[in-house]
């Protein structure tokens, strides 16, 4: 367990979790959404903000994809030193699995709240809601799953 996840606990210090829609966003000037994103780093976060290994991943990988990216893709190395970059900023920490996180998946998903395409989004909101987050997304389908914080950023 990080410890900026226990002082959340002890200390009521609030963690965003963004989705990796709002990394992209942020990390891309030509993004539709990257003035949107700007605006909640700026004025919305929330104490702080956290990656999650799915987010970290994410996010390479998609900076990396040429059919996403178009000419603004990232080879490797780049994608890579931008998320290390983001990791620099004080404001950013990175968050390990809660022990409750699977708990939180399984009752998304016994509740009928998990379609195909949203596997990912049950385990963020799964992993926000053990993790006492909030979650940021401009994924409207967060809606569907119960118990969250979630600050939906609309384009």
């Amino acid at each position: 367990m990080s410890s900026s996840y226990e002082t959340s606990l002890k200390g009521r210090v609030s963690i965003d979790l963004p989705d990796v829609n709002v990394w992209v966003a942020l990390a891309s000037p030509d993004h539709p959404h990257h003035r949107r994103a700007v605006t909640y780093w700026r004025n919305e976060v929330d104490g702080s903000v956290s990656f999650i290994t799915q987010t970290a991943l994410g996010l390479v990988r998609l900076l990396t994809n040429s059919a996403v990216r178009g000419t603004a893709v990232l080879d490797v190395q780049g994608a890579w030193q931008l998320y290390r970059a983001w990791r620099q900023d004080p404001a950013v920490t990175f968050t390990h699995e809660p022990a409750r996180c699977q708990i939180e998946l399984d009752r998304y998903v016994v509740a009928g709240c998990v379609r195909p395409r949203t596997w990912s989004d049950a385990y963020l909101a799964a992993f926000a809601r053990s993790a006492e987050m909030r979650l940021v997304s401009f994924d409207a389908d967060f809606a569907g799953f119960s118990g969250i914080d979630w600050l939906h950023l609309r384009g």
